[in-house]
């Protein structure tokens, strides 16, 4: 009897010993979520060389270096303003394109963490 009992117990933690970890974003209906997030925010990519009401005072019509001078002459880092100037360089259109990007990314965040 002791030795069915304990082939038993030994058997249980096997099975319940090993992980059965779902990959990352397993759940996640993925064909929904971009055609949601596409037809409720893709809207913003029809205007492609657009600055918003913050952008004009330190990019339009500037040179290059102007938005990082801006920022230091304001006493921020100078790293600060980095990837949004680097973005300028490539075009304005890149702002929407990276603003559409990463609304989606964050999302993807949100689900993983709730």
């Amino acid at each position: 009897m002791s030795q069915t009992s304990s082939g038993a117990t030994t058997e249980d933690l096997s099975v319940t010993s090993t992980p059965n970890r779902e990959p990352m974003l397993a759940g996640f209906p993925w064909v929904s979520a971009m055609i949601l997030y596409t037809l409720s925010w893709g809207w913003s990519l029809l205007r492609p060389n657009t600055l918003y009401w913050d952008d004009w005072a330190v990019m339009f019509n500037k040179p290059a270096n102007y938005g990082l001078q801006y920022l230091s002459d304001m006493g921020q880092a100078p790293w600060r303003g980095l990837v949004e100037f680097c973005l300028a360089q490539l075009g304005t259109w890149t702002f929407s394109i990276a603003t559409f990007v990463m609304f989606f990314v964050t999302s993807l965040f949100i689900f993983e963490i709730l």
